[in-house]
């Protein structure tokens, strides 16, 4: 006993057709032949970082943005929130001290996307809000904490500039140890 007919719509170009195999989905061979040789390219998604509907190619494993600036914004804005995560501000001195590893000097050490391995984590911040520090130019804490990462407590200076306050600092440090040594003889 032969199928009725049933009318139904093609995957791949979408005329309308008449069929007595249900399971039967294309319209013809040249569309099931098409279908095999060529997969729908693209795959549609929404972009992680403005939202926007966008097609990304079937061989990637999932379309994440719409374009490189959105890629870049968006994992831009993570490392700012992973390296926020490590700051802690000290009201007493008004200092945002890094909470992270430390090197033996006591500067603090942070990952920065884009570049292999760690930076100095003063140096990671302002490289991530205002850019790359020239060459032959240093920065130099003025509060004098090295974990500081406190931009308004960072200030661009030659490497001549750094080392005269360095040897200030050092000076008045041995100034004021000869101090106490002279008060506790007394």
């Amino acid at each position: 006993m032969p199928f009725k007919p049933i009318e139904k719509t093609c995957r791949l170009c979408e005329a309308t057709f008449l069929t007595e195999k249900p399971l039967q989905i294309y319209c013809s061979r040249a569309c099931a032949a098409r279908r095999r040789i060529k997969p729908s390219l693209y795959r549609q998604s929404h972009c992680e970082e403005c939202g926007d509907l966008f097609e990304y190619s079937w061989q990637q494993k999932r379309g994440r943005f719409c374009s490189r600036p959105c890629s870049r914004a968006w994992y831009r804005r993570q490392a700012l929130e992973r390296f926020w995560s490590y700051v802690l501000s000290d009201p007493a001195t008004g200092c945002s001290n890094w909470q992270g590893a430390l090197d033996i000097n006591g500067y603090g050490h942070a990952y920065l996307p884009g570049f292999s391995g760690q930076r100095a984590a003063h140096r990671a911040m302002w490289h991530m809000l205002l850019g790359p520090i020239p060459k032959g130019m240093e920065l130099d804490h003025l509060c004098r904490n090295r974990a500081c990462v406190r931009l308004d407590h960072l200030e661009l200076v030659s490497r001549a500039e750094n080392n005269r306050r360095m040897l200030k600092v050092q000076a008045d440090l041995f100034l004021a140890k000869l101090l106490r040594l002279l008060w506790k003889l007394d």
